[in-house]
């Protein structure tokens, strides 16, 4: 594991955030198929150790059944994105460690001008998509409670900025100027308009901005330390994978996790980790 180091420790309020895309099962990957990786995405995630955990291309089925087989210390809170739709079974689920946390609510939206309807899909948009979101209070330091959001954006590129515009009024809306972590799979770099929106970088006359602007946790590493890299096929890859974070947290170590086993590879995505205080 790789990373920049801005202090150690694990203090009564601090949290360790992983964001991870784990390739969906159903995905024709050949020697990557899911049943000869899936044993490395549990190890990567008990490497770290996350209390809170945000997944992307978790398939609804044998894979989450998997995920919450082997990490039964955790919640698991999950919505196929697609709604009824039998096709869409594909989720963004969000997961938090049992001992770590009091959650006080929870819910689902849709990345769309009607974010409560399942299944609802942004125009110029491929596929329904999900924002999963708790409001959590850490056991450590329970006068403070926190919302954490996990969401897995398009990939056709002028639909990331619409669904960042509806993103961060629904931070807004649920955080109300208090704690906010955001995690997910953006399919948009660093510097995007999408970037620029959640971040508060976006120039005057522009799209409208967060209350108040995420920090990006990984924002001062190494270019090449990026995350999509095809299962190494990518010479340098591409970071389209955030942990974004509102003010009031301090970042004590952020890493990309590049690890892999004699060529085989957990997932085309490399995880972010990043342990913040609150």
């Amino acid at each position: 594991m790789e990373g920049n180091s801005m202090g150690q420790g694990r203090g009564e309020t601090a949290l360790r955030v992983m964001s991870f895309n784990i390739r969906t099962a159903t995905a024709n990957d050949g020697r990557f198929a899911w049943p000869r990786r899936k044993h490395l995405v549990i190890e990567r995630i008990r490497a770290f150790d996350p209390d809170l955990l945000g997944l992307q291309e978790c398939m609804e089925g044998e894979q989450a059944g998997y995920i919450q087989e082997q990490l039964p210390d955790y919640v698991f809170l999950g919505v196929r994105r697609g709604g009824d739709d039998a096709h869409g079974r594909e989720m963004a689920p969000l997961l938090w460690r049992r001992d770590a946390f009091d959650a006080l609510d929870s819910g689902f939206y849709w990345l769309s001008h009607t974010p409560e309807k399942p299944g609802s899909r942004l125009w110029g948009a491929r596929f329904p998509r999900t924002v999963t979101w708790a409001r959590l209070r850490p056991f450590a330091g329970a006068d403070k409670s926190l919302v954490m959001f996990n969401t897995h954006f398009d990939h056709l590129p002028w639909a990331s900025a619409r669904a960042a515009n509806i993103l961060v009024r629904l931070i807004d809306g649920l955080a109300q100027g208090g704690p906010a972590i955001l995690t997910g799979d953006f399919n948009a770099r660093s510097g995007s308009a999408a970037h620029k929106i959640l971040t508060g970088i976006a120039e005057p006359g522009g799209p409208e901005l967060a209350a108040h602007a995420l920090y990006d946790a990984h924002a001062d590493l190494p270019a090449e330390m990026g995350t999509f890299h095809s299962y190494g096929r990518i010479r340098r890859p591409f970071t389209i994978d955030w942990v974004l974070t509102s003010p009031h947290f301090t970042l004590l170590n952020s890493a990309v996790d590049t690890y892999h086993e004699d060529g085989l590879y957990p997932s085309d995505h490399y995880p972010l980790t990043a342990t913040l205080r609150l």
